[in-house]
């Protein structure tokens, strides 16, 4: 029997938390600017002087050159210590945020830094969001790795609809808008490099493999140079092995190799239907979030009705997610979680989507409501769900990896149906047929999530190993 990768440690301690509270707040930021422009599409035409379709771009560009940049990400994350593909991603959306700030003023040239600037973020955002599963496996407890993911991808998607939300509030100031977009990144920033880089410094000499902090070089600098030589640290070992380390180390060098574990991933069926499934449902999701101005029907084209449908559904969404990554770490029954999620939140999507149709905005709002509450925590449930029917004990730790091909995925069928459902860009299209095509798609999406099978391999592994 494989030997099992050991965790050491049993409970997460406060470094751990202050870890993902740095990412969470990173990705809520980092995302504000994702749709920004969905809720004030008339002022940014005005602005730019451009068409729907050129303002589209910028978000479509949001979801399409992330694939470019995928691979590298998954692998960088698996493989290295969390802060380098956190950094990659940072630095690169920080210098984005201030060039549109001084460069993105108005008409076409202004479009064009605008356009160029989100091609440039949308290649670094996959160093940031595939770390949603990377941080539970690295800093948490297996039955915190439920909710600790859920938390890294509510954060991204809530970062999404605070972008929506907050938008309406700078119309007719778009650059006051870019200016609070880069002001709140700074600041998360700074704080990251900070707290980060403290919480290396105390557990330099607790943790083996980690490589010093550069805050912790400069302070030992004026003591004769930095205390992380091989003979100390295991001189330390008796000390080390009664305190509580802050990663969970892992002693064995898995038997195959990245590329053929990568391989494996997607000869496995289970795994196939699960990323259509999400993408699917998520693609929905993102067209809804991106045309929500566009393709709403009347008594929704403005930015009041704009602001109170994306609060409702992030507000409510955030609630379901919670409950649905504690419910993950409580019962680990993913397939019941998910064909339930999808059971609870059929009759909300056929109202609100019924009511989009036809223009019935109450029943809209209460429709969406139920649907982020019980439907909005599928995201985070399709990661760890991902990852337990890939487990494999030979393989190296493939959390990123997992997170990256479903957020790809839901990238994938954004872009696609986003394209097809923009109103006019299929001859026929409009406010009243647009939510009919996202409801059947909806549903596809729900029956292929339940067809997954309730495979368990790293659940079953660890039950193996404690019996063993």
């Amino acid at each position: 029997m494989e030997k099992e990768k050991k965790m050491s440690i049993k409970e997460a301690s406060w470094l751990s938390w202050a870890v993902l509270g740095v990412y969470c707040s990173a990705v809520f930021t980092n995302n504000l600017a994702g749709f920004a422009f969905a809720s004030i599409a008339n002022d940014a035409e005005d602005l730019y002087d451009i068409s729907d379709n050129e303002l589209n771009a910028i978000t479509l560009s949001t979801m399409i050159f992330p694939f470019v940049a995928y691979i590298p990400a998954m692998w960088l994350s698996d493989s290295k210590p969390f802060e380098y593909s956190f950094y990659v991603g940072m630095l690169v959306n920080f210098v984005v945020r201030w060039v549109r700030v001084f460069f993105a003023i108005e008409g076409r040239s202004g479009y064009y830094v605008l356009l160029i600037t989100s091609i440039c973020s949308a290649l670094a955002v996959p160093f940031l969001t595939v770390l949603a599963g990377v941080v539970g496996v690295r800093y948490f407890p297996v039955h915190q790795w439920g909710i600790c993911t859920s938390l890294g991808m509510i954060s991204q998607i809530i970062g999404l609809g605070a972008g929506l939300v907050l938008s309406p509030m700078y119309s007719g100031n778009i650059r006051g808008m870019l200016l609070m977009h880069a002001w709140t990144f700074t600041v998360i920033f700074c704080m990251s490099l900070f707290v980060l880089d403290l919480i290396g410094c105390m557990t330099n000499r607790q943790v083996k493999g980690v490589p010093t902090s550069s805050m912790y070089r400069l302070l030992t600098a004026f003591h004769g140079g930095v205390v992380s030589s091989e003979s100390e640290t295991n001189a330390d070992d008796a000390e080390q092995d009664q305190e509580e380390p802050f990663l969970n180390q892992q002693d064995e060098v898995p038997s195959i190799k990245y590329r053929a574990a990568l391989r494996l991933l997607f000869c496995n069926f289970a795994f196939v239907r699960i990323v259509l499934a999400i993408g699917l449902i998520c693609g929905v999701v993102n067209a809804w979030m991106a045309l929500v101005e566009e393709a709403a029907p009347k008594s929704m084209q403005n930015g009041i009705a704009s602001q109170l449908f994306c609060g409702i559904f992030f507000g409510f969404g955030t609630i379901g997610s919670v409950m649905t990554g504690i419910l993950m770490d409580k019962w680990r029954d993913y397939a019941f979680i998910a064909r339930s999620a999808i059971g609870l939140s059929t009759i909300p999507v056929l109202v609100s989507m019924l009511a989009w149709h036809f223009d019935v905005a109450p029943l809209v709002f209460v429709g969406v409501a139920f649907v982020g509450l019980f439907g909005f925590g599928t995201l985070p449930l399709s990661i760890e769900y991902g990852i337990e029917v890939t487990f494999d004990p030979r393989c190296p730790s493939m959390a990123a990896t997992v997170s990256g091909i479903v957020q790809a995925s839901t990238n994938i069928f954004g872009m696609l149906i986003t394209i097809a459902t923009t109103p006019g860009n299929i001859p026929g299209s409009d406010s009243k047929s647009i939510p009919l095509a996202w409801m059947t798609i909806l549903i596809l999406g729900g029956i292929l999530l339940c067809s997954a099978p309730p495979t368990y391999k790293r659940l079953d592994h660890e039950r193996a190993v404690s019996n063993d």
